[in-house]
């Protein structure tokens, strides 16, 4: 104790103390608690607070923590509906963990080598002394992909509760995309394709993680393609005249954003040093990748293909196939 104009005050100083291990066991998780993110307002009133706290806390990188809670600001600024909000963040913290998602790309490859050795369309070549695994190549179409990937793919969503498959040919207005969210739709963007590196299965490679990643954790509240759906609230495209949808803001980012991002997952995936890791999975949209920039010259040489490769009976450009499973 000490004066201080007239007050007693209390020193700084404390003595020094035995303290046992229970005593220590409490001061560390004062300190966890502090630690952890404080969540806005408008987040701490919603009912699965809790879940969204321990979402926030869990997460070591800060700065994936200061993203999530940006989202969750947007989301609530644009007046979504947030009785998804915690399955979104989750998805975007999931994506934005290699560590998490890589198991999951070990798991397609696998099954893209089984699929392979049935139908007999593979050429084993040795780097080490394991046995790797090549797409032959083809002289006369030297970007041919045999469609391992996508019959994987689809045979894959069918049996998860997919409702359809859809290959989108030219770029859709706001309400059609949302309308093949909501009819839990997966499909092959192949009219991105045409103006950037986007991929043509980037949004497909991304749930295949989620659904089987949830299959093994649960880390969902809701089911994965009732989130998918959740994703489709037409009443998004009320909120703003340009498209900033919950599925933009956690599934389709520009940058480098791990698989949050669909250029990424391309980057990602047609990176040499991944090849031996993922032989079929890489070499596949690979192929797909130099087909769409490389063989027709440029990416307007490639919309043009398409345009002219989709028609209608009336002559017109048919801007997207869809086929129940």
């Amino acid at each position: 104790m000490f004066l201080r104009s007239g007050k007693v005050v209390a020193s700084k100083k404390r003595a020094r103390v035995m303290v046992d291990d229970e005593t220590i066991a409490v001061e560390k998780s004062r300190v966890t608690k502090q630690v952890a993110p404080r969540l806005p307002d408008y987040l701490s009133k919603r009912k699965d607070a809790e879940q969204l706290r321990a979402l926030f806390a869990s997460e070591n990188s800060p700065l994936l923590r200061k993203e999530m809670l940006a989202i969750a600001q947007k989301c609530q600024d644009k007046q979504f509906n947030l009785e998804y909000l915690h399955d979104w963040l989750a998805i975007n913290q999931f994506l934005s963990t290699p560590e998490l998602v890589n198991p999951y790309l070990d798991k397609l490859e696998q099954a893209l080598q089984k699929q392979v050795n049935k139908i007999g369309k593979r050429r084993k070549f040795a780097v080490t002394d394991d046995d790797k695994w090549s797409l032959p190549e083809s002289t006369r179409n030297p970007y041919a992909r045999h469609k391992i990937l996508s019959k994987y793919l689809y045979d894959w969503a069918a049996e998860h509760g997919f409702q359809q498959k859809a290959k989108f040919i030219s770029l859709l207005n706001g309400e059609t995309f949302l309308s093949m969210l909501r009819a839990k739709t997966l499909f092959k963007d192949s009219s991105v394709t045409a103006n950037i590196h986007h991929g043509a299965w980037s949004h497909a490679l991304q749930w295949y993680c989620i659904v089987e990643h949830y299959l093994e954790t649960s880390f969902l509240t809701h089911e994965p393609l009732d989130v998918l759906q959740s994703y489709g609230d037409a009443t998004q495209l009320n909120t703003s005249r340009s498209l900033f949808l919950a599925w933009d803001f956690t599934l389709d980012k520009s940058g480098d954003y791990f698989f949050t991002s669909p250029t990424d997952i391309t980057r990602y995936l047609t990176d040499p040093e991944h090849h031996d890791r993922w032989p079929l999975l890489t070499e596949s949209v690979t192929r797909q990748e130099e087909k769409s920039s490389h063989k027709f010259g440029s990416y307007r040489g490639y919309t043009t293909h398409l345009a002219e490769k989709h028609i209608d009976k009336n002559g017109d450009s048919i801007k997207i196939i869809i086929k129940k499973f």
